[in-house]
């Protein structure tokens, strides 16, 4: 890699996500716990989806935890055989873990376009699409070696990988703009506990609307 590949710039477009903020130390606890919330709320309409979420959410705590470690080893004079390829191991699970999450919110978009408006509301579902727009111009160059229908005027055919301080492995598109894997996975947990979010909205609201119908009618004397 490149020098300038290691710390690529920050998207001036992109808005700073819950858990981005720099200096505050990683709570994986918390991390699982809110990939666990939204597996289950994810397995209450969609039995097949949820356990791969799961893990997923599980892979990306463990890839956090690492790229708070390589920042200060991958910045030094000198990178050892055995921390060159265990970065590179990184990188490719970092890689891995963009395609199969973008195969998921892919398909998770194709199944909420059919929701009811109540249960998926349009600006969820409108959040869900952004969030898969947003994988799928990483995801273009790394799987297919060529630019993002919608970014091909900007964007390179290669996303070139380094590190990010704070945020850990990231893809340079252009020369000014850099997405790390950290942006895609805080935007894609933060769209499914707002999809968790309307569904028990609407579960609590069709559960009252039962209620209410089975409740006896006044009798008149």
């Amino acid at each position: 890699m490149s020098s300038s590949d290691q710390d690529p710039p920050q998207n001036p477009g992109a808005e700073p996500t819950k858990g981005q903020s720099q200096g505050e130390a990683f709570d994986a606890e918390a991390r699982n716990e809110r990939w666990l919330k939204v597996s289950i709320g994810l397995g209450r309409f969609e039995q097949t989806m949820w356990p791969l979420v799961l893990q997923l959410g599980r892979l990306d705590t463990r890839l956090i935890q690492a790229d708070e470690v390589w920042p200060d080893r991958f910045f030094g004079p000198k990178l050892s055989y055995e921390d060159s390829n265990a970065l590179h191991e990184h990188i490719t699970q970092s890689y891995l873990w963009v395609l199969g999450a973008y195969e998921f919110i892919r398909t998770l978009c194709d199944r909420v376009s059919l929701d009811d408006p109540q249960m998926t509301p349009p600006e969820v579902r409108d959040i869900l699409v952004e969030v898969k727009n947003r994988f799928n111009r990483v995801r273009v160059p790394l799987a297919k070696m060529e630019a993002a229908a919608k970014h091909a005027h900007e964007d390179s055919p290669i996303a070139y990988p380094g590190i990010k301080r704070g945020m850990g492995v990231a893809w340079i598109l252009n020369r000014s703009t850099g997405v790390t894997r950290r942006e895609l996975s805080d935007a894609l947990l933060e769209a499914l506990e707002k999809r968790r979010v309307a569904f028990l909205r609407y579960q609590a609201k069709k559960w009252r609307e039962n209620q209410d119908s089975e409740s006896p009618g006044t009798i008149d004397d």
